[in-house]
C-alpha cells in the first residue's frame, strides 16, 4: 500500500482514498482533515472514517 506524506498528496493521487472521502458528510470531512497529519494510507483514512461514525452513531 502506497504511503503519502499529507492527506491532501494521498487524495490527489490515490482514486480510491478520494471516492471514500468523497462519501463523506461535510463534518466528518472538516474532521478529518484536522486529524490529517496521522493520514496516510487509504487504510489510514479507512480507520479514521470508521472511528468518526462509531463517534457519531452513539450519540
Amino acid at each position: 500500500m502506497k504511503s503519502y506524506p499529507t492527506l491532501q498528496e494521498l487524495l490527489h493521487n490515490d482514486p480510491q482514498s478520494r471516492q471514500l472521502f468523497d462519501t463523506f458528510p461535510p463534518d466528518t470531512q472538516v474532521a478529518v482533515q484536522e486529524q490529517r497529519q496521522n493520514i496516510h494510507t487509504y487504510e489510514d483514512l479507512h480507520q479514521i472514517a470508521a472511528s468518526f461514525q462509531r463517534r457519531n452513531s452513539g450519540r
